[in-house]
């Protein structure tokens, strides 16, 4: 049974499929944005330990296929693009939850590289 709304599931599932070259202007992003607020942003997110089960498998899962290509791209970017999807899958999650700014800082890696989000509520 799944417990993750389906705008989470959709965004995981488009970014575990990035290029690796995106994944890493993602990443660099996200550490940028982490020393403006990002950081306490990031400790505002509460799924629950079901939901963060639930992410992190999906996350893995769908970078795992493509570990070799990531792998040759850069010998973290298996692990930093599974923390990057991770954090911002779980602030998709937690949208209602998380003030418009907390929102906007952890979700503009992806949206700064196209990707769409879900509004925040």
């Amino acid at each position: 049974m799944t417990v993750l709304d389906e705008a989470t599931r959709r965004f995981v599932q488009q970014a575990v499929v990035l290029p690796p070259e995106v994944l890493v202007q993602v990443w660099d992003r996200l550490i940028d944005l982490l020393s403006q607020g990002g950081r306490e942003a990031r400790d505002a997110v509460r799924v629950s330990a079901s939901q963060n089960s639930e992410i992190d498998t999906a996350v893995r899962s769908g970078l795992s296929a493509r570990r070799a290509d990531l792998d040759a791209h850069s010998p973290d970017l298996f692990s930093d693009a599974k923390a990057a999807t991770g954090i911002v899958a779980s602030a998709i999650q937690a949208r209602s939850k998380l003030t418009g700014e907390q929102y906007r800082l952890l979700t503009e890696p992806f949206t700064a590289v196209g990707m769409a989000v879900p509004e925040h509520c």
